[in-house]
C-alpha cells in the first residue's frame, strides 16, 4: 500500500512558497496519498505549520443533501467533502457560515468577518466567497484536481448570470450555530436540464487557459496536486472569459448523465 509521510506534504507545501498569514480557503483530497501518517489530524497540522501563526484558515463544509432533506443545523449538520474538511469542522473550527449547500467553517483572526452575514445564495453579495474575493484569500488545494479544488470560480457565474444556469429556492428548516432558526429562503445556482439534455460545467479548457497566465503554483506528490492561487486575480481572468463567451465553460450532456 502507498505510504505517505508528513515530511513529503511538508516539502510538497513549502514547493508552494505559500505566503504568511494570510486568508486560505482550502479544498483536500487525501485518498491519493494512501496510507497517510497522522491522518486528518496530522496533515492539517502540518499544512497549519505552513501557513503562519496568524493565518485564517477557512474550508468547506458542504452540504449537498440539503436539497432532499431540507434540514440544516449549523452545529451538527456534517460536512459531505472528505475526511479533512469534516475533522476540521468537528475539531477545529470555531465558526461555520449559514448556507445549507455551501457552508464553510473557519478558524483564525478574520474567522468572524469571513464567516458571519447571510445572503440566500451560495456565490451572490456578502457571500463567503465574494468576501474571500475582496479580503485577498489565497486558494490552496491538497490533493484534488482543478475540478473540486476551485469552488470561488463560481462566483463569477452567479455575478454574471450565466445563461446554463438559474437561482432556484429550497425551502427548509435552516438553524444558526446556537439552534436559532434563520428566517430566511436559501438558493442555489443550478444548471439548467431540459427533456433530453443539461448543462454541466467543462472546467479542462479553463485550467490551461488560467495555467497559461501563469496564476497556479502547482505541484505533486504520489500522484496528487497541489496547487495554490490568488483568488481575486483568478477571478478577474475568468470574468474575462465568460464575458467573452457566455457558454465559456459550459456543454451540453444528455439528461441521464447529467448527475
Amino acid at each position: 500500500m502507498l505510504r505517505t509521510s508528513l515530511k513529503d506534504v511538508q516539502g510538497a507545501l513549502q514547493e508552494l512558497s505559500i505566503p504568511q498569514n494570510r486568508i486560505i480557503m482550502l479544498h483536500s483530497s487525501l485518498f491519493k496519498f494512501g496510507l497517510l501518517e497522522g491522518g486528518s489530524k496530522g496533515v492539517y497540522e502540518c499544512i497549519r505549520n505552513e501557513l503562519g501563526p496568524d493565518a485564517t484558515i477557512v474550508m468547506p463544509a458542504f452540504t449537498f443533501s440539503y436539497g432532499a432533506t431540507r434540514v440544516w443545523h449549523a452545529q451538527k449538520t456534517v460536512g459531505e467533502v472528505g475526511a479533512l474538511p469534516e475533522y476540521f469542522r468537528s475539531q477545529i473550527a470555531t465558526t461555520r457560515s449559514i448556507h445549507p449547500f455551501h457552508s464553510v467553517t473557519a478558524i483564525g483572526p478574520l474567522s468572524q468577518e469571513v464567516t458571519t452575514g447571510l445572503c440566500p445564495s451560495s456565490f451572490g453579495p456578502g457571500s463567503v466567497f465574494q468576501k474571500l474575493r475582496d479580503m485577498d484569500a489565497l486558494n490552496l488545494s491538497v490533493g484534488t484536481e482543478f475540478i473540486g479544488g476551485a469552488t470561488f470560480l463560481h462566483v463569477c457565474e452567479e455575478e454574471l448570470d450565466v445563461p446554463y444556469r438559474y437561482l432556484k429556492a429550497f425551502p427548509g428548516e435552516i438553524k444558526d450555530m446556537d439552534g436559532n432558526v434563520v428566517d430566511m429562503t436559501f438558493q442555489l445556482h443550478c444548471r439548467k436540464l431540459f427533456d433530453t439534455y443539461a448543462y454541466d460545467n467543462k472546467w479542462d479548457g479553463c485550467w490551461d487557459d488560467l495555467n497559461a497566465l501563469n496564476l497556479f503554483k502547482v505541484t505533486h506528490l504520489n500522484g496528487a496536486m497541489f496547487t495554490l492561487s490568488d483568488i481575486k486575480k483568478t477571478l478577474t481572468a475568468f470574468k474575462g472569459f465568460l464575458k467573452a463567451d457566455p457558454y465559456y465553460c459550459a456543454r451540453t450532456v444528455p439528461i441521464d448523465q447529467a448527475f
